[in-house]
């Protein structure tokens, strides 16, 4: 077995009705081991407990979008897993539309207009590369998710 498939058997120890627990596959979080490494962290901090991200990207790379009830398997820059999550909400809305309190979930950025300056430049890199457009009505997914199981 690999690292992955050995890190949810470790979570389904003990669990009576493992069916129960949807697995979505692994998850890992930044554009780059720097980045990787910092919302992994905060994440397993629990100050991260959202995702935005461009509903074009998952269209392009033929992606299902998360479900609410469905548990992941959250892998670091190295693609080691450390630690079970499972997604909470999902919504899709217009990237203007993000509002602080959704903001200060997804990140540790200190204001709106931080937040939105940092997100408008990962959008960009994104976009140039996955070949869709950024605008700021885009439509982009907001995942809430915790973390359920860390060893």
């Amino acid at each position: 077995m690999d690292l992955i498939t050995d890190y949810w058997n470790k979570f389904l120890e003990g669990k009576e009705n493992k069916d129960a627990f949807r697995y979505g596959g692994e998850i890992s979080f930044g554009m780059d081991e720097y980045s990787s490494a910092e919302l992994t962290a905060l994440v397993l901090s629990g100050k991260k407990t959202a995702s935005v991200s461009a509903l074009e990207a998952f269209k392009i790379d033929n992606e299902s979008l998360p479900k609410a009830g469905v548990y992941y398997v959250l892998t670091d820059s190295s693609e080691k897993p450390c630690a079970v999550i499972k997604t909470e909400n999902v919504q899709v809305l217009p990237y203007n539309e993000v509002t602080w309190d959704m903001a200060q979930k997804e990140d540790s950025s200190f204001s709106m207009e931080e937040w939105r300056y940092n997100h408008n430049l990962a959008f960009e890199d994104d976009a140039a590369v996955m070949g869709y457009d950024f605008t700021p009505d885009m439509p982009v997914v907001f995942e809430e998710f915790c973390v359920v199981f860390r060893q």
